[in-house]
């Protein structure tokens, strides 16, 4: 028996675009957003239509390190849950050496003071996001559980600053889950 279905491809807009498209919609500095949604158009009009601007998305970083909770709490939960998810996917990137995909270079900058986070201290944050991720629907109690996220972020640049040889490395700052 034979499909009757074909697969048709459909290529993403270019970021050009798509910048284009959501200028178009009423949508300011188009291109941060743009990033913000991984060069999804649509994605990035959700966020415009959320009341999340390009100065909001692009202060985010240094909200985190600073752990200003402040910057994310009109987001819901499952928004800030993926753009810490975000955060941190540009974090790794950029200790391995690769270029940001969701924040611009610039948005990055101060959240690279002292210094970037250790890739080991990224790694378990990255897992405890995605432990985050599975209940983000959960009626938690949105402002409490936005602080404990952002200050379980901000608790990264602190492990950056202490150095505790004797007790396994910068890791062994992170509390126990």
């Amino acid at each position: 028996v034979r499909s009757r279905c074909q697969r048709v491809p459909i290529a993403t807009p270019t970021e050009a675009q798509g910048s284009a498209w959501l200028a178009g919609q009423g949508v300011a500095d188009a291109e941060v957003l743009l990033a913000a949604a991984g060069g999804q158009a649509q994605a990035a009009l959700a966020l415009h239509e959320e009341g999340i601007g390009a100065a909001d998305w692009s202060q985010l970083p240094d909200a985190v390190r600073r752990g200003h909770a402040g910057a994310l709490a009109a987001w819901p939960v499952p928004r800030v849950v993926d753009a810490l998810h975000k955060l941190c996917h540009d974090l790794l990137t950029l200790s391995s050496g690769g270029h940001p995909r969701f924040f611009t270079t610039a948005a990055l900058a101060p959240a690279l003071r002292p210094a970037l986070p250790p890739l080991p201290a990224l790694m378990s944050w990255q897992i405890e996001l995605l432990r985050a991720a599975r209940h983000d629907e959960h009626p938690w109690h949105a402002p409490l559980r936005v602080e404990a996220l952002v200050a379980q972020a901000a608790a990264l640049w602190q492990t950056a600053r202490v150095a505790t040889p004797a007790r396994g490395g910068a890791l062994a700052t992170l509390p126990n889950r």
